[in-house]
């Protein structure tokens, strides 16, 4: 595993930006370049690709996936979605992005992605996604709900970090930090999920609400300890309440 992009070898970026190979690390994959992944996965797009380096990865990897929409269409999705290369299948969100204007539809194309086994997917499907729920804020919200109920922690987790008050990489969620409350229809089904992915968000989501509000999560977090006396909610609100006095 690389500690840092030095200390990935050409042969290995080579690798990666001909989309032959799944990244393994968060190093790998910051290093690839859209340019070369493009040309060989989707070469009609790399005339569209509008290539600002100094972007972020995600940003980048947006723009990459504006390019495939507008050259391929949406016919071949499919292929995208489940493409050896992570970083492509990272494409195909932004890809989902621009091919309806319906957030239900947009979620249910994303699921297969929400779901994907390479951390990198996972997190690239909440934030293509983060700026249309943030837009469309009770209904993103409502539709979650069935998500927290899923059999699969990806999908329970992806509820809750895709709806976190304070931004990651992404937009902060001003409604939600002014309101956390409104958050509780997802976090309350999940205070002693069994799944540490998903103890994780609730933590961090709830880590987030306490720069506003730590009243209001030391109350919830009580309330929790006392109706739920479990290891999961006690982990949870460990990590929930660390930068609480």
């Amino acid at each position: 595993m690389a500690r840092s992009t030095s200390g990935i070898t050409p042969e290995r970026r080579a690798l990666l930006e001909s989309g032959q190979d799944e990244s393994r690390d968060l190093m790998e994959g910051l290093v690839i370049r859209m340019e070369p992944l493009l040309t060989a996965v989707a070469p009609a797009a790399v005339a569209h690709y509008d290539a600002q380096p100094e972007l972020g990865f995600t940003k980048r990897l947006a723009l990459a996936g504006s390019a495939i929409a507008a050259t391929c269409g949406h016919d071949q999705d499919a292929v995208w979605m489940h493409h050896p290369s992570d970083t492509v299948r990272g494409m195909s969100a932004f890809v989902c992005l621009e091919s309806t204007d319906d957030l239900a539809t947009l979620l249910d194309l994303l699921t297969p992605l929400a779901t994907d086994s390479h951390f990198g997917v996972r997190e690239w499907a909440w934030l293509a996604a983060r700026d249309r729920l943030i837009a469309e804020d009770q209904i993103a919200l409502d539709l979650f709900v069935p998500w927290t109920k899923s059999a699969d922690p990806n999908l329970r987790r992806f509820a809750i970090e895709a709806t976190r008050p304070c931004g990651v990489w992404c937009a902060n969620w001003r409604s939600l930090r002014a309101e956390p409350e409104r958050g509780m229809p997802l976090l309350e089904p999940l205070r002693a999920d069994e799944s540490k992915y998903v103890q994780l968000s609730v933590a961090n989501w709830l880590n987030d609400a306490s720069k506003d509000h730590p009243e209001w999560v030391v109350g919830v977090t009580t309330r929790w300890l006392s109706e739920s006396p479990c290891p999961a909610t006690e982990a949870i609100v460990k990590r929930a309440t660390r930068n609480l006095g």
